[in-house]
């Protein structure tokens, strides 16, 4: 990891860790170019989707690159926690993991153990990977960046409201992200997301998360809904994406054309 991305990445620790919002961007689209768009936009953190997004490891390691020259952290979410791909996502230089709709205590211990080396963890060591410099910065890599890698699991399910207290409160986890719209079609509110269900939920994982210390984060669908969201003391604050302001945009404009056509 590269002296900017790690600067960054150190300056969302100290926000997240001071109860300050971070603004999160999304990458959907598996695309160099608009993750370097992105990156260049001002976040302070992307992450970077492949539960639900084209590519594979090498279009995230392109990906990656594209943000690293723009020193902006990214944090890859996976749909599932084994080692193999936790440590195949760190080694090629993620400033971090998101685990998608984590359901059991002992997926938030699992992904700790495999983002850490031992003796505190199980992560194979690979000394000569893209994060480490290719063996040019192993040990800044291992003393410095690994302890503050980022890790986040994804509550989407009522498995995983179940779990949360076990999840919550397993040490190495930074920082719980609801996964609003999972949420809500798992209360079978898909297109209700301010249905009390919904909201009573929200509120649970809220109290938990505080309680146990984590960062909290959420999507904001809105500039009003984000500040209702810092006031409620979430401080990982999702706005957007490559893919949603591509769309937008181009929609917004073809309806500019189209009367003069």
């Amino acid at each position: 990891m590269n002296k900017t991305v790690f600067e960054g990445l150190m300056r969302v620790q100290t926000k997240l860790r001071a109860g300050k919002p971070v603004s999160v961007g999304w990458l959907f689209m598996g695309s160099p170019i608009t993750a370097e768009i992105m990156a260049r936009s001002g976040f302070d953190l992307l992450i970077l989707d492949l539960e639900h997004s084209p590519g594979a490891d090498e279009s995230m390691y392109h990906q990656l690159r594209a943000c690293d020259a723009q020193g902006v952290p990214v944090v890859v979410r996976l749909p599932e926690v084994t080692s193999a791909t936790v440590a195949r996502t760190l080694d090629a230089g993620a400033a971090g993991i998101a685990i998608s709709d984590m359901t059991e205590g002992r997926a938030a211990d699992e992904l700790g153990r495999f983002s850490t080396y031992a003796t505190a963890g199980e992560r194979g060591t690979h000394r000569v990977a893209r994060g480490a410099g290719y063996g040019m910065d192993w040990d800044h890599y291992k003393d410095e960046v690994v302890p503050n890698l980022l890790l986040i699991g994804l509550i989407e399910s009522q498995a995983g409201i179940d779990a949360l207290q076990d999840i919550a409160g397993t040490p190495r986890l930074d920082a719980i992200f609801i996964g609003g719209v999972d949420l809500a079609a798992a209360f079978g509110r898909l297109t209700e997301p301010g249905h009390p269900d919904v909201q009573n939920a929200l509120r649970h994982i809220e109290k938990v998360v505080f309680e146990n210390g984590k960062a909290l984060g959420g999507l904001a669908t809105s500039l009003e809904d984000a500040k209702a969201k810092i006031a409620a003391g979430y401080t990982l604050i999702s706005y957007g994406s490559d893919l949603i302001y591509l769309r937008d945009r181009a929609l917004e404009k073809i309806a500019e054309l189209k009367p003069l056509l």
